[in-house]
Order: structure tokens, then C-alpha cells, then sequence
């Protein structure tokens, strides 16, 4: 039985313009990338981490993963992603710290993808420092 809340929820996403469902993903490795969105819309990104999550997939920590550890084409989408959001949040007014999520799941046949964008954060986030530590 839904609640006056529940109700509340999906009715103003529907207004808003619609829900998504996900299936339920293998998740193999949970990852991150931070950067700055200077004034003038300019944007330095850090390096990608990994984020360690406890059973309940809880954020634990988050580590720098040394170069070569992520395949090219998983770094390139995770920075795409976050010039792409880093983009969007300037044109809303935004400038300062972000961060992106991603995870990389296993297929039903086995294989490994990448999500490069799960989730953005318009603010320091736990792992910030880990991700901007290189070049400051």
C-alpha cells in the first residue's frame, strides 16, 4: 500500500516530467571524478578514484586509481561525462566543486560496462580531496 507520500512522489515526477526504473545491476567497482568550475565557466578536473563502499554499499572511502589501472575508453567517458555536467551546471549558474559518479556491472553474459554518469553532486563531496589531491 502506497503512501500519502509515495503518492505525493511519483504524481511530482510524473509532472516533472517522468520516472526511470532501473533493473537491478551487478555492480563490480564504484568510481568517481571531481573537478572546479572556475567564474569564467573554466573547468580542472582531478584524477578518477575508486570509492570503496561497505556491505550496504555505503561510501567507505574513496582512493586515486594509479595511471593505466582504468581502461582509456572508461577514463575518457568519465571525463566526457563530467565536462558534459561541469557544462550544464555553469549554463545554471554554478561554479564550484562537483563530482560525478559511475560504476562499472557485470552483463548477464559476463561482461563488464560502464555507466560514466550515476550521479551528480553540485558541492565537495566525502571523496573531493582524494580526487583533487594531484596538481594542487
Amino acid at each position: 500500500m502506497l503512501s500519502a507520500d509515495d503518492r505525493r512522489w511519483l504524481a511530482d515526477g510524473l509532472r516533472l516530467g517522468g520516472l526511470l526504473g532501473e533493473p537491478w545491476l551487478e555492480i563490480e567497482r564504484e568510481l568517481c571524478l571531481h573537478g572546479i568550475i572556475d567564474r569564467a565557466g573554466g573547468v580542472r578536473l582531478g584524477c578518477p578514484c575508486a570509492q570503496r563502499v561497505d556491505a550496504w554499499r555505503a561510501w567507505t572511502a574513496s582512493e586515486p586509481l594509479a595511471p593505466g589501472e582504468l581502461p582509456e575508453a572508461w577514463r575518457r567517458a568519465l571525463e566526457g561525462s563530467a565536462e558534459r555536467a561541469a557544462e550544464a551546471l555553469f549554463r545554471a549558474g554554478y561554479f564550484g566543486p562537483f563530482g560525478i559518479d559511475a560504476y562499472s556491472w557485470r552483463t548477464a553474459r559476463g561482461g563488464l560496462e560502464l555507466n560514466p554518469l550515476g550521479e551528480l553532486n553540485a558541492r565537495f563531496t566525502m571523496g573531493f580531496s582524494a580526487g583533487m589531491a594531484r596538481g594542487r
